[in-house]
């Protein structure tokens, strides 16, 4: 019994310690894959077609604010990546609130003061185009909507791996 236990947490810490990308079989969309056309409303209504990016680099975010992991790695993107890229006129970020609300997300803005694109994703259809499980979850679409990148989970070391990756597209 008690190697049975050992061997589960083993293997536990194994799988939960490591970054969730497109080799678990978790991520719906791999690198090389073409993302399909979306549509999401900002948080003031506006409907939006995810083909209005094309021509851009686009960094899709997953989170929830409830989860310890986003609400970690959310200040990084804020002001390691989105302060040094906001004026670019080849990058966007586009995160969603996966299953909030736009009351929720804009309550969460308020209160983390974050300034770039943050969306609600309340039914989790975005997230399911993309993901079958686990926030937060890092997508990078090259300028012809191909996955380049794809990360799930939160290690430093993998968003430092993330934004050296933004940082080569746009050349900053």
């Amino acid at each position: 019994m008690k190697k049975t236990i050992i061997l589960f947490l083993f293997i536990s810490n194994i799988l939960f310690s490591q970054n969730f990308d497109e080799g678990t079989g978790i991520s719906k969309l791999k690198i090389g894959d073409k993302v399909p056309n979306f549509e999401f409303v900002d948080l003031d209504g506006k409907l939006i077609n995810f083909n209005e990016y094309k021509g851009k680099y686009v960094l899709i975010n997953f989170f929830a604010s409830w989860c310890a992991p986003c609400v970690k790695e959310m200040p990084l993107i804020e002001n390691e990546i989105w302060k040094s890229h906001k004026n670019s006129d080849d990058f966007i970020i586009l995160s969603f609130g996966r299953g909030h609300s736009n009351e929720e997300v804009k309550k969460f803005i308020l209160e983390k003061g974050f300034s770039f694109p943050i969306f609600s994703d309340q039914n989790k259809k975005i997230f399911d185009i993309f993901a079958l499980s686990f926030i937060p979850r890092n997508y990078i679409i090259d300028k012809d909507g191909i996955v380049i990148y794809s990360e799930g989970g939160f290690r430093l070391e993998e968003f430092n791996n993330m934004k050296k990756k933004i940082e080569e597209l746009t050349k900053k």
